[in-house]
Parts: structure tokens; sequence; C-alpha cells
């Protein structure tokens, strides 16, 4: 029990969550991208270096022990201090970075690894500035160092114009005569013996507990239908308020787009959708020589290699399949690289090796493959060119669906390749992606590879070859899809 920084920020945010926190943890699903998880971690530990000469406080399960070392610290003037702990009252937080002006006069530092800031992060400074003045210091300057995502980097990393301060003094300030309230409310509810009840908000199925809060609603309901720019989550809230919950009630509702029309009667009726005369003109542009490429990729906050910013998308690998001509042998191709070494300049060159200038190239949503290419020119101008030539040959095979030209009921609303294929292709199990091992999604397939670095060479070689097997049969996959689509087409 006790309300820490977050827990605070939990609870402002949600009183549900934060008492599940505390009373049934085991419910929450939590994400699976481990990676940036990870890479918070990573970035404070970076941050120790900020202020030049410093001290860490131990972490301990017993709290007291934390908060002892920094009266320690403190009583030997040390000027900076990372995870500085305070507390009382039922209260405790760690600052990440304590800058120590000596006589009970600090300034905070709050550090970050995403590239702006995020409303939350006021009422963490809020809270960490409210119990500290409780204990007695006079609070200065409250800063978040956040990452720069402009910072490109060349040899070791500078921590410096890697993270960018800015000032939140003054919006702390205007939070803090709420912050007591809050702390109290909070403190009662972690108390509590029965579960808070609270209504749901737009942003309630990103929670770990969506599965948990919302198991009373009929399935599927109208959170689960798909978003798009002119249908939003305060979109689907708004028709949940209104009763509108089950896909029965949804019928005939105007506020529907054609996805989500076609979601819920796809659901109620069955109903499909191919428009072959669009399928037609869509297969004009797909020419041979066909390739269909597919790239995993990164995008990591510390940037790994020279060349490369916070955040870029750093494709590592790439699956390659080609047919020659129609009704041709289909050849396959591929790369992947070493966590270790950039493997950019490598795939640049195998790249422009595998696919021939001015052939066109398939690939399942080009926003990432064109990006990924796009930064290889720019970072290489002598296979500029080359590479520009690929990324100007793209042809989008997502389109028909994404466009609506064929719709599945088993589609669920999705045009991702991962709803659209096991619909083409409900009982291939060589196109299930449940029956790899170790890599079956993007998210990991990430993670295999960022952590191959610490792997023994047996269990590398094993998720090298898994990784392989992943990213092959996403370019397989687009080769039945496009198979799909051609057969479509020729029928009546």
């Amino acid at each position: 029990m006790g309300i820490s920084k977050s827990k605070y920020v939990r609870g402002v945010g949600c009183e549900k969550a934060l008492w599940l926190d505390e009373n049934k943890p085991e419910v929450a699903v939590a994400s699976d991208d481990m990676t940036h998880a990870n890479e918070g971690t990573q970035v404070g530990i970076l941050a120790q270096d900020l202020y030049g000469p410093h001290e860490v406080v131990p972490y301990n399960k017993d709290k007291r022990f934390m908060i002892r070392d920094t009266e320690e610290m403190l009583a030997r003037n040390v000027p900076v201090i990372c995870e500085a702990s305070f507390g009382g009252d039922g209260v405790f937080c760690s600052v990440d970075l304590l800058i120590n002006h000596g006589n009970k006069r600090v300034d905070i530092v709050e550090v970050k690894s995403t590239s702006g800031m995020e409303p939350e992060y006021y009422d963490d400074a809020a809270f960490q500035t409210w119990v500290l003045r409780k204990n007695g210091f006079h609070v200065g300057k409250v800063c978040i160092a956040h990452v720069y995502n402009k910072y490109i980097r060349q040899g070791d990393l500078d921590i410096r114009q890697f993270l960018v301060e800015e000032d939140i003094t003054e919006q702390v300030e205007e939070k803090q005569p709420e912050v007591s309230g809050n702390v109290a409310r909070l403190l009662s509810v972690q108390k509590m013996t029965a579960e808070p009840v609270v209504d749901f908000g737009a942003d309630c199925p990103e929670c770990v507990y969506w599965q948990y809060c919302s198991w009373n609603l009929p399935r599927p309901n109208v959170f689960d239908l798909p978003g798009q720019s002119n249908f939003t989550r305060n979109d689907k809230l708004k028709l949940y308020q209104e009763g509108c919950v089950s896909f029965d009630r949804l019928r005939g509702r105007l506020e529907l787009k054609a996805r989500q029309i076609l979601t819920v009667l796809g659901h109620l009726e069955g109903e499909s959708r191919i428009e072959r005369e669009k399928i037609r003109e869509f297969l004009k542009g797909v020419t041979f020589p066909l390739y269909f490429l597919d790239f995993e990729g990164i995008n990591p906050a510390i940037p790994p290699y020279d060349g490369t910013w916070p955040y870029r998308k750093i494709a590592f690998q790439y699956s390659l399949h080609w047919l020659e001509t129609e009704g041709g042998e289909l050849k396959h191709s591929e790369f992947l690289g070493e966590p270790e070494r950039s493997p950019l300049r490598d795939m640049a060159e195998q790249l422009c090796r595998d696919i021939p200038k001015d052939v066109c190239t398939v690939v399942y949503n080009l926003a990432y493959e064109k990006t990924v290419l796009g930064e290889l020119a720019k970072q290489f101008p002598d296979l500029s060119d080359h590479l520009m030539n690929i990324r100007d040959h793209i042809v989008d095979l997502m389109v028909p669906f994404q466009k609506l030209y064929w719709y599945l009921p088993a589609m669920e609303g999705s045009y991702s390749i991962k709803y659209v294929l096991p619909a083409l292709y409900p009982d291939d199990p060589a196109l299930d992606y449940h029956n790899l091992e170790d890599v079956h999604k993007g998210t990991e397939a990430s993670d295999a590879f960022v952590n191959m670095a610490g792997m023994t060479p047996e269990d590398r070689a094993r998720i090298r070859a898994n990784l392989l097997k992943y990213c092959g049969l996403d370019t397989f996959a687009m080769v039945k899809v496009w198979e799909a689509l051609v057969k479509a087409a020729k029928e009546e």
C-alpha cells in the first residue's frame, strides 16, 4: 500500500486501474513488446551522466533504506543524486535526477524515453515536487529530459545531444493545489475492499485491464469496430453511451462508415463483398517480373549505429520472393543482419543485386517499405539511384482490401495481412503463423533480433533460422494473396 509516483499517475488516470494493480494484478494483459519497455530503463541509466559526477541510490524493496541512503548522500552534499528517494505519510517517490544545491534547495529532472511530452508527465513531476516539499525541500526548477529525435549518431553516443530538457516548472506549480486531494483520494481507493465502479472511457481498450473490465460486454461489441480517421475511439464511446453496444444494436446506425457497416453485417449476416472489375483494374498495375518484398525492422529510442537517429525505422532483415513470368518458378532470396553491427550497407547492396531496376515490387502496406528504402537511399548516395528506382516501382497489395474491393467477414474489419490471409485461406497450415516457432509477429521479430546479441551460439542459430522462416512466410503470404486476387479477377 501507499502512493508512489507511478501509482499516482495511474490513479489520476483511472482509480479502478490503481485498485486492480493492488488487488488483482494477475488479470492484466501486458504488452509483449519488451524492447521498448527495456529502453526506458536504458535511457534512464544513460541520463545519469548528464550533470557530471553523481551517485546512485541502490534499489531496495524496503523503501526505508532508499530514503536513508538519500539522506546520507545529502548530508555529504553529493551534487547529483540519481534515484533520490523521499517519503512519509503513505507516499514515496524516487527522483530520476536530483540536482542538489545545498541547504535543501534542489532541482528535479525526470527522464523519459519518448521524443516528446505526454500529459501524464506533468502529474508525475507535480507529485514528486509535492512529496519533496512535504519533506522540507525547496524545489526550484522542474524539467523533463526526453529524447531529441533529430540527433544523428556518429561514433560514441553523445548523451547531451541525445537528450533535451524541457522546463515544466510553471505547469507543475499550476498542479500543486490538486495533488494533496488526489493523494488522499487515492490512498482511500487503495483501502477499499470492493472494486471501484468506473465507466468506460475512450482509451480503455488500450489498457492492460481491458479484457477483465469488459468481460460482461457482448462479443463482438462496439469497441471491436475497426477505427479510421473519420470514425475514432470517441465515436465508439458515444455509441456505447447511447446503448449501442452489441452488433445487433449497431445495425443501421448512420454514424458507421463503410468498413464498420461491413464488419457489422459480416458478423450478423455473413455478408461479404467483391468488386471484380476494380480488382482487375488494380491488377493491371501488377506486371511481370514480380518481386514480393518485406522488411523486418526495429525503431529503437537509442540509435545503435552510426547514421541512425532515435526511433528511426532500421530494417535488419528482408525476404524476397519473385516470379519472372506467369506460371514460372517461384524463387526466393533473403537477408538477415547481426545486431552488433549496422546491417544497413550490406542490406542495401544485396537489395540492389536482388531487385533489378524498373521491375514491379509488391509490398503489403507500402508506407514502411517506402520509408526504409528512402532512408537507405539518403544514407548511401552511391546506391540511391537504384534504391529509389525500387521505391518508385512499388505496388501495394493491401489496396484491394483497404478500399473494400474484397471483404470477407473473417477479416473482422481489418485489412492487415494477418487477417486477410486466413480469411482467404482458412484451412492451410502452411500459411498459419501460429505454426512457427519463437517468432509469430513483428514485435517478436524485433525483440528476437535485439536479443540475439546476448545469446549462446546454439540459441542464436535457432533464432536466426526462425526469423528467416517468419519473414519468408510474410512474402510467401503476399504471393498467395496475389494468386487469390488473380483467381477472383478471372471469375464472373
